[in-house]
């Protein structure tokens, strides 16, 4: 099968987005079909074969918000004509959405849309929005979604749709984080990242680890309150914090680990890469990220939990949005109320106090991910793509 994945976000692009259409066109192409992903930026143009079956077309696009709305949908009128899919599967809808309706329906191409979730809520505040949403998932082949709290949500905004949704999961390699893979980098990963506290910390520490955008949605905040609150009640408590990625609130969230008194106990990595994952869950002993509302943000799965559980780190999070679908509650993962500063600091305490407790929670955290693979969700959505590329006129 060809199939057309045009989306504005796709590596080097950060975040959970991004991630998900380069596994799509990855797995697809790894099964065998012909896959060409349509990616807009601000760059130069680039037109590359990344892997066999893959072909990375990014033109360059510099206009921003509605302004690049017409040359977007002329761009990807001509891209799907040239290519001449099978069928047009839309990793996002945010930017592309009505370009490739527009382009699909008019070369007769059935399409899907892969739904995270917070669009559904952005998009439905604005009536002309709303409806262009509306036609978009109404003429789509089929709806995908990340999880079924997603799920939940499109079918309350749009009843109607019900009948045309599937949920697909996001996945994980486990393969990128068995033991196999992180027992050789562990020591030393470990030992180059407590090397750079001040003053150097002991092996025996507490690391816990967040990957992430920075920015309030994702809690780093309230987990350096709780790390001051331990630290004021249990001084000798070995507890270490690294927080890798980027965002709107870094400059604020380093202040506050300055206020707290925690610049010792803090590293800020910036952004990482996709193959400095792996090493960095090595090297911690348990994966954080207690998310919560803020805006129209809405936490619809979670692939960084995940790829910690796949690491066999335990984890904490929020009970909220589709957290508790990437995870095991109880087994793999804490849960706890979003924004509830005790629970987060108790859940925080039970990890770093009771490393047998950890090593089982990794051990069953291992288990819950390999349930999630990136090879079930490029079959799932294969399966569904060939169905109504059979019934489509």
């Amino acid at each position: 099968m060809k199939i057309f994945l045009p989306t504005i976000q796709y590596p080097p692009d950060a975040g959970g987005v991004a991630k998900v259409a380069h596994e799509q066109a990855r797995h697809l192409a790894r099964g065998g079909d012909e896959v060409l992903v349509y990616s807009p930026h601000a760059g130069p143009e680039e037109i590359l074969e990344t892997e066999p079956n893959l072909n990375l077309h990014r033109p360059t696009l510099r206009a921003r918000a509605i302004l690049r709305l017409v040359p977007l949908i002329l761009r990807t009128n001509n891209a799907l004509k040239s290519f001449a899919p099978d069928f047009a599967l839309c990793p996002t809808y945010r930017a592309m959405g009505l370009p490739v309706m527009l382009s699909a329906t008019k070369h007769r191409v059935p399409y899907c849309i892969y739904l995270h979730g917070t669009e559904l809520q952005t998009e439905h505040k604005s009536a002309p929005r709303r409806l262009i949403m509306r036609t978009v998932l109404d003429r789509a082949a089929f709806l995908a979604t990340n999880s079924h709290n997603t799920r939940k949500l499109l079918e309350k905004l749009y009843p109607a749709l019900r009948p045309s949704v599937v949920v697909v999961h996001p996945g994980v390699e486990p393969d990128r984080f068995s033991e196999a893979q992180l027992s050789p980098l562990r020591l030393s990963s470990r030992t180059n990242l407590m090397n750079r506290f001040a003053p150097v910390a002991a092996q025996e520490a507490v690391l816990m680890v967040s990957i992430c955008r920075l920015s309030y949605q994702k809690g780093v905040d309230d987990v350096l309150r709780a790390m001051a609150d331990l630290r004021m009640r249990h001084p000798v408590l070995p507890l270490y914090y690294v927080i890798a990625g980027e965002g709107p609130q870094e400059v604020e969230f380093k202040a506050l680990a300055q206020s707290l008194g925690l610049n010792d106990r803090v590293l800020f990595t910036g952004p990482i890469g996709y193959d400095e994952i792996p090493p960095l869950l090595a090297a911690a002993n348990m994966h954080v990220q207690p998310s919560r509302p803020d805006g129209d943000f809405l936490e619809s799965f979670g692939i960084s939990f995940l790829e910690a559980q796949a690491a066999a780190l335990p984890c904490i999070g929020s009970d909220w949005g589709g957290v508790p679908e990437a995870t095991a509650r109880d087994r793999s993962t804490i849960l706890v109320q979003p924004g509830d500063a005790s629970e987060l600091t108790d859940a925080i305490f039970t990890l770093a106090t009771r490393p047998e407790l950890r090593k089982s929670m990794g051990v069953a955290g291992r288990d819950h991910a390999a349930r999630f693979t990136w090879a079930a969700h490029a079959d799932l959505l294969r399966a569904e793509m060939h169905r109504h590329a059979a019934v489509a006129p």
